[in-house]
């Protein structure tokens, strides 16, 4: 069984990384809160006359296009903020890496086990 040890870790690769990977999560719950927020309008709108209900689709339009964009411009830089923070704690576990050794594993082939 091969003995290998993590030394260290690529600061740069894991900023890059978890950049991509909160972005993609920032996404994924931005898509998600968007269909909802849709479908309670459509439902809060459906017993309305259709004068109401241009009105409920004038405040995504209007109004509410400046909070969307300031939570929008939020989320990235949350984003950007937790890859940071990810990329700090690769550096600490380097630092810790070079007074412990590293994180020692224990590989075997996929045909062994």
């Amino acid at each position: 069984m091969p003995r290998q040890s993590v030394k260290s870790i690529g600061v740069w690769s894991v900023f890059k990384f978890t950049l991509v990977y909160y972005l993609l999560f920032y996404l994924v719950v931005c898509v998600m809160f968007g269909v909802i927020y849709v479908a309670i309008m459509l439902f809060a709108s459906a017993g309305a006359s259709s004068k109401d209900q241009l009105n409920v689709f004038g405040a995504l339009a209007g109004g509410g296009i400046l909070g969307a964009l300031i939570a929008f411009f939020a989320g990235l830089l949350a984003s950007l903020f937790y890859a940071a923070i990810s990329a700090i704690g690769a550096a600490i576990y380097n630092l810790i890496g070079l007074i412990t050794g590293g994180i020692e594993l224990n590989l075997i082939d996929k045909g062994q086990r």
